[in-house]
């Protein structure tokens, strides 16, 4: 049975996981706005601003920048689940540690061992 520091690291261990996915995430959908921007201004400059082709591009570079906040906004969760989890490790450690150096553990699985034999006492030798 896992303990509650491994369980923690291996949240932890995913959340970095997602944290820097979402990070990835981030950067294309900063690239792929800047891309709109830099072709709506190119054809903009060449033409007027109700031409057909700006405005299409124009819708674009919304799109762009919508994708890019909610982007934003998925990373902030990912680096906020990713701070709860080490907060939650911290808290735990020192408990852990004197659950350890007490003998607790030591009892405990000494109680486990007893119960073992006790349920097998009759097929035992």
């Amino acid at each position: 049975m896992p303990s509650t520091i491994e369980t923690l690291e291996r949240e932890l261990g995913e959340a970095q996981r997602e944290r820097e996915r979402e990070q990835r995430a981030v950067i294309r959908a900063e690239n792929a706005h800047e891309a709109a921007c830099a072709a709506r201004d190119e054809v903009w400059s060449g033409s007027f601003a109700g031409d057909p082709e700006v405005e299409r591009l124009t819708t674009l570079v919304y799109m762009r920048r919508r994708e890019l906040y909610e982007a934003i906004d998925r990373l902030k969760a990912a680096e906020g689940k990713e701070r709860r989890i080490k907060s939650r490790l911290m808290y735990v450690l020192p408990a852990e540690r004197r659950r350890y150096l007490s003998g607790t553990v030591d009892g405990e699985f000494e109680g486990l061992l007893a119960a073992v034999r006790e349920a097998y006492r009759e097929t035992l030798p």
